[in-house]
């Protein structure tokens, strides 16, 4: 009988670890964003990310605009995708004791770090999440403006990751 009953679900229901940003994203007042889904309109659900202070005193409480998330996403990986094909930039932020690992090579970490955005397409989605909660410091949404921080400490770490990969040059005498 419950064979015969079950109806499937035209929508699958989208968890909250389905939000690439969640914990990430913050007003200008400080205050975080939470992940939020409408209720189901016109057959479908629509995922934003709303300040707390919307959440905690009504709509008209903040100026924040609430974001949709499909778009706040986009615009946060579109940054972060545009950082790792040139991340030349990024070379004069690493911490020192990154610099002087015995496998650092500037060349090879600019491949690496290149490379790591020409395969994004290819990663899974928890693979795609888990890079975005590691390079991803902090975005913060203004009335008008958006501003993307990236976590220098979780680029060491990957960039550190890749270069045990890389066997150590031997200087021969």
């Amino acid at each position: 009988m419950l064979d015969e009953r079950h109806r499937t679900r035209k929508f699958p229901l989208k968890k909250p670890t389905d939000f690439l940003l969640k914990g990430l994203v913050f007003g200008t007042d400080g205050r975080a964003y939470s992940p939020w889904l409408s209720s189901l309109r016109n057959n479908r659900r629509y995922a934003y990310y709303v300040p707390q202070s919307k959440i905690a005193g009504g709509a008209a409480s903040s100026d924040l605009p609430r974001c949709p998330a499909g778009e706040l996403e986009t615009v946060v990986i579109q940054h972060l995708r545009s950082q790792l094909r040139s991340p030349a930039s990024l070379l004069e932020h690493f911490p020192q004791s990154l610099l002087r690992y015995p496998r650092f090579d500037e060349a090879a970490v600019l491949a690496l770090l290149t490379n790591l955005d020409s395969v994004w397409d290819m990663l899974f989605y928890d693979a795609r999440r888990g890079l975005v909660q590691t390079l991803i410091q902090r975005v913060t949404v203004g009335a008008d403006k958006l501003s993307i921080s990236l976590d220098m400490d979780g680029i060491s770490r990957v960039v550190l990751d890749m270069l045990k990969g890389i066997p150590l040059k031997t200087s021969v005498t």
